[in-house]
Formats: structure tokens, sequence, C-alpha cells
């Protein structure tokens, strides 16, 4: 991605956040110039645009961030080592709002999210016969995608959980343009409904304008409908799930790699909807030490927890394996085992780290943001809860599994036979009686995380299904970021969250 020019870098930085009055002083007079004389061609527009992407390449966001945070505060990854305290200070639900990490995460989306808002108001009057309708529209879909997933990611992260009360407290919904200091306010936080009805609209929006010969690591349609997804399934809304999920499998060409490590190995594959893409000369391509620094077992940093490797260990059932080995079978899981040749297994030998990011030298690994697995197992579960446990959700959590298993023989070659599907595949028996429902929504949470840790999604599914981190309710404020101590410093209006900071 080509870097912004340097003019509207200072843009970009005029954050809506009173805290940037320094900045804002020092930059004088570039920050009074009118929008046009910011924006004078589509060239200047499309410039601005890759710089949004560029700000969500940053470690802040894509880069290392929002990976760390589903994860850590999840404990489905553990931190012990020295000289880290930010980031220990996550695995261990102990925040400080001076968190250098919080405070990053916070000042660069909000610095995004106004160059988006800037990019969609020069739309308005830049003249040049270059930006045509379709140019346009493109434009303009493509900010309206990124301001929805931003405030998405914000308010998950910043906000009281929805199914707590959606008219608590969110973060500031930022949708008008900072070009000059006097514009600069002191914003509060929206309801949690007010965040999600925008994200929605801007969503359904950019679903219309965008066309679908974009690249996936640009805002596309499919990735629109994906997060229309995922809002929906945060709120619980089961019956919107069912009908976006169905609408991405109908509709968009995808299908699910051959195998697990083929998505991460072969970043441009049938599966991915959307990624934040990295090569070796973007100017955020291992800053921080990249993806593979924090993850990969060769810098020991980030390690399965004990509860994440029982999950592992729980995909086959205690009475699958039982019944393989009545006939003379074992089943292993492609996401962990080096046993099978030619196979790149995702988590280490010992169990002990994640290789889904393996790009160590280079660290240039594509950050995924949407993959077609996470939705499988979404219209599964929507479908079980609005529809009961049907063949329809039991076929999609299935889908999942015979990908990822495969059948060894007594001396461990690989077999492919329909005794070994049999078993290893759920079946509407397996689910009987009251409590099934329960249980399929235990055995798909448990299927979700194996097939997704790392991936930034756990901590959301706890707080959707209401489920504690070890002793640590959904609801408690440890397990949400806090405001930024300098935001408050400078932002009357801005409230905390909670009484753990």
């Amino acid at each position: 991605m080509s870097n912004i020019k340097p003019l509207l870098l200072a843009f970009t930085l005029l954050m809506t956040f009173p805290a940037c009055n320094d900045f804002l002083s020092e930059v004088q007079p570039k920050d009074n110039l009118p929008i046009t004389s910011v924006f004078q061609t589509a060239e200047d527009l499309e410039s601005a645009l890759n710089g949004v992407y560029n700000i969500l390449q940053h470690p802040a966001i894509a880069g290392v961030n929002l990976l760390l945070y589903g994860d850590l505060l999840s404990r489905n990854g553990i931190f012990t080592i020295s000289g880290f305290p930010e980031e220990f200070d996550i695995a261990n639900q102990t925040l400080r709002s001076s968190n250098f990490r919080v405070a990053q995460t916070w000042t660069k989306t909000y610095e995004a999210i106004n160059l988006i808002n800037n990019i969609l108001d020069a739309l308005e009057t830049t003249q040049d016969a270059s930006l045509n309708a379709g140019k346009g529209e493109r434009i303009r879909g493509e900010c309206l995608f990124l301001r929805g997933v931003l405030h998405f990611e914000l308010v998950k992260l910043y906000g009281i959980p929805y199914n707590i009360s959606p008219e608590q407290d969110g973060v500031p919904l930022i949708t008008r343009a900072v070009l000059e200091s006097s514009s600069l306010t002191f914003p509060f936080r929206e309801s949690v409904a007010a965040i999600y009805s925008q994200i929605e609209e801007d969503l359904n929006t950019a679903k219309a304008l965008l066309p679908m010969s974009r690249p996936k690591d640009r805002a596309n349609p499919a990735a629109a409908v994906a997060y229309l997804a995922r809002v929906a399934f945060q709120k619980e809304d089961y019956s919107n799930v069912i009908i976006h999920t169905q609408n991405l499998f109908d509709n968009y060409g995808l299908s699910l790699t051959e195998t697990p490590s083929d998505f991460f190995t072969n970043e441009d594959n049938s599966e991915l909807i959307w990624a934040i893409s990295y090569t070796p000369s973007d100017p955020n391509t291992g800053m921080d030490g990249g993806k593979a620094a924090w993850f990969h077992e060769n810098q020991a940093r980030i390690s399965i927890s004990p509860a994440l490797k029982v999950a592992f260990n729980q995909i086959i059932t205690n009475e699958q394996k039982q019944a393989l080995s009545d006939v003379g079978l074992q089943g292993v899981d492609l996401r962990t085992t080096a046993d099978l040749p030619n196979n790149f297994p995702l988590v280490s030998n010992d169990l002990n780290y994640t290789n889904k990011y393996e790009e160590v030298g280079g660290n240039s690994d594509d950050t995924p943001m949407a993959r077609l697995a996470e939705f499988y197992l979404m219209a599964a579960e929507a479908i079980a809860r609005t529809e009961g446990i049907t063949p329809q959700s039991i076929h999609l959590l299935n889908v999942i599994r015979l990908r990822a298993l495969r059948g060894l023989d007594a001396v461990g070659n690989e077999v492919s036979s329909s005794t070994f599907t049999g078993i290893i595949q759920y079946k509407l028996e397996n689910f009987p009686g009251a409590i099934g429902l329960e249980n399929f929504i235990e055995t798909l949470a448990v299927e979700r995380r194996v097939e997704l840790c790392f991936e930034g999604n756990y901590l959301h599914d706890l707080v959707r299904l209401k489920k504690s981190v070890q002793d640590i309710p959904f609801s408690d404020c440890r397990l949400r970021l806090p405001i930024p101590q300098r935001e408050i410093d400078v932002n009357s209006n801005l409230t905390q969250n909670g009484d753990c900071y």
C-alpha cells in the first residue's frame, strides 16, 4: 500500500479529541486549510484512502493489538516473560488506564475514523473529471465499510457489552470530520445501541456501493455481509445471523480451503473474505516485531493456555476415541499434528504455541479479518437457537470437523473411509433431550475456540455467551479496556469503565 502524502498525513492526525490540541497548534496554519485545498483530485482521495489502510496495518489495530486483546484477556493465551509489563497486565486482567497499548488502539482507531470522515466530506466537493460516479461510489463504500468496522471493534473492546444493556455507555460515535482546531469537540460516549445502529447503517450502505471485483485486501461486499453477521451475532439477533450468513454462502463464490493450514500458508485463497495485507515494503510491516514476534513458537512470548489445550483435546470426544479404537483407528487433528506428511500444523508439536503467523523472518503475514470457517460455525449456532438442532446445523459443524480431522491406522498411515467419517461426525442423536441444545451450543463454542484461536475472537464469544473468564464474570469491567486516562483528563464528558481503573 502506498504511503499517504505528507499534507494528508497532517490532516490524518487532526484527532476529534482535545488531547491533540498541542499537535494542532504545532501544525498551524495547515490545520486551517479549506478541504478543497487538501483534496483536489481523485488521486488525492485514493491516496488518503490508502492512508486509512496504512493506519489499520499499524500494530495498534490489525498489526497486533486486536489479536492480543481477544486472546489474552480471555486467557486463551498466557504471557509470563519479564520485560513486557503492558502485555502482562492484559494477560492478567490488571489493566491500567495508562496502558500504552490501550491508548494506542484508541488513538490510532479514531485517527483512521477522522481521515475517513474527511474523505467522505471531500467526495461532496472535489471537482475532478476522473472522479466519475463509479469511482466515487466505490471510495464512499470503502470509507463507510471501514468506519463501521472500526466503530465495531471499539465498542466491543471499550463499551459495555450489548447483552448487559444496549442503552449504557459505548464509545464516542464520530461521523463528522475535524479539519481545524476550532472544530474539536468534547464528545460523550454514545449508547451501545446507537453505535450498533450506525455500524449497521454504514455496512448496509457500503454493501450496496462496493463493486464485487475489489481485491480481498480491500473493502468488499462479502466483507460487509460478514460484519453484518458479526454485529447480529453480538446482539444475539440470530434470525438476522441466518440471513447474512446464507447470503455469504450463496453469493460470493467462497469455499473452505482443503486443510486448515492452507488458509494461512496461501494467503490468497477461496476461504478469505477480507484481510489487512502486508508486504516487506509496507511501512508497518515488522513494526512492534510483527504478529509472528508475539505468537510464533520461536519467540516464546504468548503460549497456549492449559484450558485451550483441553479444548483441543476435546474436539474428538472420549466416546469417539473409543469407537475409533474399537475398529483399529485413531483420529488426529491437522491443526495440531505433525504426524502426516506435507501437513503444516497451526500449533507447535508440544501444543504450547500457535504458528498461524509463520513469517518469522519477513514479518509480512496478512491479518485475516474474516474467513469462511467462522461463519459456518456462526450459522450452525444461529439455526440451532432459532429452529432447534437440525440436520443443517449439524452439517455446518461437521464440515469444519471433517476438514480438520483425519484417521490413522495402527501403523500411522492415513485412511479415508466411511467408517472413520461415520464415527467422527456428529449426528442428531448425539444431542438428545432437554439439554441437547445446551450441549450443542457448548460443542460449537469449543470448536470455535479451537478453529479461531489467536484470531481475536474468543473474548467476544465469552461475553456473548455470558461466560466467565475463570473467576471473572463476563460483565466485569476487567474484561473491557479502560478509556485512556489522557482522554479523560482533557474531556470531562468521558466516563471510565467502572471502578477497575
